[in-house]
């Protein structure tokens, strides 16, 4: 029975490249925490604030791993560029990042720390440039 119900996960999952699973799981989660605000579960921006900074975040993602491609003459890896704008919506929730990156502090959330994480993350999507299927 165990046996039977992992290999239909198996064959479940393995329709989808692990990157497509990250961005769809990672996009659930921001569209729950996006829910959550818009409910008063969670206090922090607004909807309309919360959906802007995703946005904001996704194209200054995907549009620095497209430049930087033309720059150096690779091919950028799109989906982990997603990932990487997801990756930085999760972080960014915390209103205590926030205010310690607006005003610069040293520490967790400063904004040496935010350049340091976006650009080492932008390293690793270029370290995948084949994924594997």
């Amino acid at each position: 029975m165990i046996a039977k119900v992992r290999d239909l996960l198996d064959r479940q999952l393995g329709r989808v490249t692990m990157y497509r699973l990250v961005s769809i799981v990672l996009g659930v989660l921001a569209a729950i925490y996006i829910l959550f605000s818009a409910t008063g579960v969670i206090d922090g921006l607004s909807v309309g604030h919360e959906v802007l900074s995703l946005a904001v975040l996704l194209v200054a993602s995907y549009a620095s791993s497209r430049i930087f491609g033309l720059i150096w003459r690779i091919k950028p890896h799109g989906e982990s560029s997603i990932i990487t704008g997801l990756l930085l919506n999760s972080d960014k929730a915390k209103p205590c990042s926030i205010r310690r990156t607006t005003l610069a502090r040293s520490g967790r959330g400063s904004s040496s720390q935010i350049w340091d994480f976006m650009a080492n993350a932008w390293l690793r999507s270029w370290i995948a440039l084949d994924p594997s299927p």
